[in-house]
């Protein structure tokens, strides 16, 4: 399984990571424990998620 870790970013409305072409059946976004804004380590807050499958 890839696994991919995004750190030191600026808080935004908007974040996209792009990474290189994987075979897949499943994504899993996770987050540390405690991982969350400062205000609320506690949850995660996402709002949307796309993947984007290449032909």
């Amino acid at each position: 399984m890839a696994q991919f870790t995004i750190a030191d970013q600026e808080e935004t409305q908007h974040s996209e990571h792009r990474f290189d072409a994987v075979t897949t059946t499943a994504v899993r976004v996770l987050q540390q424990p405690m991982g969350g804004q400062a205000e609320r380590e506690d949850l995660m807050w996402l709002a949307e998620a796309q993947v984007h499958f290449a032909e």
